[in-house]
């Protein structure tokens, strides 16, 4: 088993799950528990975040961390920087570049060929190559939007998980520029190069750990509300061995999910409309509005969770 080996960060995990602290010590927050989030991976899925951040802003509640994974990070990173989500849809779409163009038609005949497309980039990008882009547009457009912001200078205590290449660990980005961690954490493979970070070699966090509960208390966060947007299993079996070995990795990913959500004091498992996958950033009005939904229900459980932490210390 794999133990953790600390670079350049306050930690990273191991495959065993062991953590070592560099030691830095964690600034006191104010008074009353501090809250974490925890924002999870998930490609477009991931909009359901600015929903739930909206919500939390309109009914006043106060965040303290944020650990984000993925488009968990993407959303978390620019919501620490104090962003106005007021307009984040559209943001987030010019940053990722997912303004629709040329779209695939509905219906089998659409279906097919957006099959096609997807097998014609894997054999370009991950057959022939590491990616298909740097995330240099990526770290670019969260610049525009927040300025070159330092981690350690935000409003909020942030941190972006990400996964080394190399060695396979977990690696928590809490200091340096914030568009450089957010796009390592967002490195989808296939899609994305990896992103050189202080001697290593990053990719998505999601590899490793995609709803990052452990990183949010590392952070500080006495009360984590940890926010899912992985779909569930489609109910069809596979008929192929590639088919096959997907599922496999979907099942390995959906339980370590599980788990993570049932580790946050308050877990939100966003209900997603029906298809949505990866790259449907055309869908984020519906996807934004379930994250909105599951916030608002989600409610009453976390003010009884913080309640319940203030009247234990």
């Amino acid at each position: 088993m794999q133990s953790a080996v600390n670079v350049g960060s306050r930690w990273s995990r191991g495959v065993d799950g062991s953590v070592v602290d560099l030691g830095h010590p964690v600034a006191p927050g104010g008074p009353g528990p501090m809250l974490a989030l925890a924002l999870g991976g998930g490609g477009a899925r991931g909009l359901a975040h600015v929903g739930v951040l909206q919500v939390l802003q309109e009914e006043g509640v106060e965040t303290d961390v944020v650990a984000g994974t993925s488009m968990g990070a993407v959303v978390g990173g620019v919501y620490a920087a104090g962003a106005d989500l007021e307009h984040a849809e559209a943001r987030i779409a010019e940053l990722l570049g997912a303004a629709p163009r040329s779209p695939v038609p509905r219906g089998p005949v659409g279906q097919r060929l957006r099959a096609l497309l997807d097998v014609a980039a894997y054999v370009e990008s991950d057959l022939l190559g590491m990616g298909r882009e740097s995330t240099d547009r990526l770290r670019a457009g969260i610049e525009r939007w927040v300025g070159r912001q330092r981690i350690e200078s935000l409003p909020r205590r942030f941190g972006a998980v990400a996964a080394d290449v190399r060695t396979g660990e977990e690696v928590l980005l809490d200091r340096g520029p914030l568009a450089t961690a957010v796009g390592a954490s967002a490195a989808l493979p296939g899609v994305f190069l990896p992103v050189p970070w202080r001697g290593r070699l990053l990719m998505d966090g999601g590899v490793v750990g995609n709803l990052p509960v452990q990183p949010a208390r590392v952070l500080g966060g006495d009360v984590v509300l940890a926010v899912s947007v992985v779909s569930g299993l489609a109910p069809d079996v596979p008929r192929t061995g590639v088919g096959l070995l997907a599922r496999a990795d979907q099942i390995g990913r959906a339980h370590t999910e599980k788990l993570a959500l049932a580790s946050a004091d308050v877990g939100v498992c966003v209900a997603l409309p029906d298809g949505v996958g990866l790259f449907d950033f055309h869908r984020a009005s519906d996807i934004i509005a379930a994250g909105r939904a599951a916030m608002q229900a989600a409610l009453p459980a976390l003010r009884e969770a913080l309640a319940r932490r203030s009247a234990s210390v």
